[in-house]
């Protein structure tokens, strides 16, 4: 209640909040408003009466979070998301402890049809792994867990623009070396075994391959002039593919969001690991 009555604080007044609560049957704790147009006070009542307690219903909950943002769309059309390209997201608060097998499709339908991402915050011990992993891979969600007010204290509202704001979608790492072959990958969530991608030259991939390739194939290129010779694309893409490094792909993230620069200037994030041989 504390961290959602100071979320209150760090979101715009033309920004909108709405809520509810899915103890077994969805209640409605109040409909999407501005911000501006009710206060802290009037936010910290609102919460009041809401008690931990009963079983959940994940599917349940989520069809009713989405049935805020429908009745908005219905009461405002010109203020949905094909007219303003504003941000929507659900923040889905749960143990994650309880049926749901619908939940990830559900999530994944909001994204797609509805262009509604969803962040899921895992609160206590008792978090559901797989559904959550199933939850990230549908573009624009992302997941966090949390075991106190402090933490999360720090998603909602200490790191709320980093949290909920995607930069870029479909993001791919990928490794070449003419010197190294890479023989495995730690830290991917990406089998490394089965999923590795060659990527094969063409002219719209040349950018990503190194300078001393781009340098040999422009050499190669004045030759043909020179000569007056004329090679067909799928030849010259073979004779690139036979002179370029392979690029084999080592991650991939469907969700890429902005991370925070502390005053120690320690930056989170993960670690990969790429074993190579000569």
């Amino acid at each position: 209640k504390i961290a959602i009555t100071k979320l209150h604080q760090v979101m715009r007044s033309n920004d909108r909040l709405g809520m509810c609560t899915f103890s077994y049957d969805p209640t409605v704790i109040f409909p999407v408003e501005e911000i501006g147009s009710f206060s802290v006070e009037t936010l910290t009542e609102r919460l009041a009466p809401i008690a931990a307690g009963g079983g959940e219903d994940l599917s349940k909950g989520f069809s009713a979070g989405m049935s805020l943002f429908e009745k908005w769309d219905t009461e405002a059309p010109h203020e949905n998301f094909a007219a303003t390209g504003r941000e929507r997201r659900i923040l889905f608060m749960t143990d994650m402890c309880s049926s749901g097998g619908e939940l990830g499709d559900l999530v994944r339908n909001a994204q797609k049809d509805k262009k509604i991402h969803t962040s899921v915050i895992g609160l206590g011990l008792d978090f559901n792994s797989e559904l959550t992993e199933s939850i990230i891979k549908v573009p624009g969600a992302n997941y966090f867990t949390t075991k106190d007010e402090e933490d999360l204290d720090v998603i909602l509202v200490e790191k709320f623009h980093y949290n909920f704001f995607p930069v870029c979608h479909e993001t791919r790492l990928t490794f070449s070396s003419n010197d190294f072959h890479l023989e495995q990958i730690y830290g991917s969530p990406v089998d490394s075994e089965t999923e590795n991608i060659d990527l094969n030259w063409l002219p719209k991939h040349h950018r990503r391959f190194p300078s001393d390739f781009r340098n040999t194939a422009l050499t190669f290129l004045m030759c043909l002039k020179r000569r007056e010779l004329k090679l067909p694309m799928l030849a010259f893409s073979e004779v690139m593919d036979f002179i370029a490094p392979r690029e084999i792909e080592v991650t991939r993230l469907e969700t890429m969001f902005a991370s925070s620069l502390p005053q120690d200037k320690l930056m989170e994030g993960g670690l990969l690991l790429l074993k190579l041989k000569p």
